[in-house]
């Protein structure tokens, strides 16, 4: 993950906003009963792919609890603007066509690759990985979260819909110490962030690594010319 571009945040949170619009039409169209269309207002999947985005993230992964979720969409629109990867971890086959309808239907399919299988063995292949999205209803949350081997010069962890319904253990996560705590022995002295947002059903993000330090270090000059008559 390199450091931040405002210019791929934008980018990206522009494609998702049209995307979700086109969608929105399409859906309306479709329905004979519907009214005028809604612009789409912006929540966590235009947060998440400018996130990503921004962050210059290339390896990505997407662990989701039934198919495309708003994480996956936003995360395939990331990888477009990176020229990064997404993997998408789906439970089983059915759930693996349907993603891979609902993606071709947005353009997107070229930007994800599938996996199917247990999340904690599928997402051990991957090192330094730079974005994450987890969602808080699968079943063995946390051990998911601790088999993720994120990149400890800069990544970012984002668990989603944490207010919303799952099984027994994803609800007692709730209030529950965060992803942090739970692996800040992982990044002792490297710098971590968490916050918890009220979009996408509850969300926290969790960011590693230090700052770009060409960042810290250069920074902007402004030039004021003031012109007396």
């Amino acid at each position: 993950m390199g450091c931040w571009s405002p210019l791929n945040a934008m980018k990206a949170y522009v494609h998702t906003l049209q995307l979700c619009k086109d969608y929105s039409d399409d859906q309306t169209d479709s329905n004979a009963n519907a009214g005028t269309s809604k612009l789409i207002e912006p929540e966590c999947v235009e947060f998440i792919s400018a996130l990503a985005a921004g962050n210059q993230s290339r390896l990505m992964i997407d662990v989701t609890s039934d198919g495309v979720s708003p994480s996956t969409l936003a995360l395939a629109i990331a990888a477009r603007h990176t020229n990064g990867r997404l993997i998408c971890v789906c439970p089983d086959r059915p759930s693996l066509a349907q993603a891979k309808s609902q993606l071709q239907g947005f353009g997107l399919q070229d930007a994800v690759d599938f996996q199917i299988g247990d999340p904690c063995c599928v997402i051990k292949q991957y090192k330094n990985v730079d974005f994450a999205a987890v969602d808080h209803r699968i079943d063995n949350c946390d051990e998911v979260l601790f088999s993720l081997d994120m990149n400890p010069d800069g990544s970012i962890v984002v668990l989603s819909n944490l207010f919303r319904g799952g099984s027994s253990s994803s609800k007692r996560r709730v209030g529950a110490p965060n992803y942090v705590h739970m692996k800040k022995g992982s990044y002792r002295g490297r710098g971590i962030e968490s916050a918890v947002l009220p979009v996408g059903g509850g969300m926290e993000v969790n960011r590693f690594g230090r700052a770009c330090r060409s960042s810290r270090q250069k920074r902007s000059k402004r030039t004021f010319l003031v012109y007396e008559e």
